[in-house]
């Protein structure tokens, strides 16, 4: 018999919301999840969670213990976006799940109580190289405008790798 863990616990206060919201043209809807912190005050800052996993892993679903944190310390309202994983959905496929997410923030801005001036891009490894990539798409496209990215350690070039004559030295090659 296998143990499971048991999921962490979400910061008190916290309310999570699992929806469906329209995708892509041509594309499935996109589930997101909406992390709503106690006394959101009307027009608050919001956040577009993106997870890491490299396009092949991890999901929004195993990111709720940073979600909600993010909620209830920063006050904010925070949506994860369950974007599509690779190889089942080759780019741009999950650029444009999040961006889906990020439209369907800023057209629901009311209804979910945000501001949709002050969305930022959140993300780590793959999910900081969506977020990167999902700011250009919102500039050239023109419809929502992020406030801000912040990117934690993104994957924003996949061609970049060490030389063979560094492999098994722990030599990075900064001097």
């Amino acid at each position: 018999m296998q143990a499971r863990a048991k999921a962490p616990a979400l910061p008190d206060g916290v309310q999570v919301e699992e929806r469906r919201i329209p995708g892509p043209p041509g594309a499935p809807d996109v589930t997101v999840f909406v992390y709503r912190p106690p006394n959101l005050p009307a027009g608050a800052a919001a956040i577009l969670n993106i997870h890491g996993g490299g396009y092949v892993t991890g999901s929004a679903a195993a990111y709720h213990p940073q979600s909600a944190a993010y909620a209830r310390e920063l006050g904010v309202l925070v949506v994860g976006v369950e974007y599509r994983l690779a190889p089942g959905t080759p780019f741009p496929g999950p650029l444009e799940d999040c961006y889906a997410a990020l439209i369907w923030m800023a057209r629901e801005a009311d209804t979910l109580g945000l501001d949709p001036d002050r969305i930022a891009l959140v993300g780590d490894s793959a999910g900081g190289g969506l977020a990167a990539a999902l700011a250009q798409l919102a500039h050239d496209r023109g419809e929502v405008t992020p406030a801000f990215q912040l990117l934690y350690y993104p994957m924003l070039d996949d061609r970049t790798a060490l030389g063979a004559d560094h492999a098994g030295r722990g030599d990075t090659g900064v001097k």
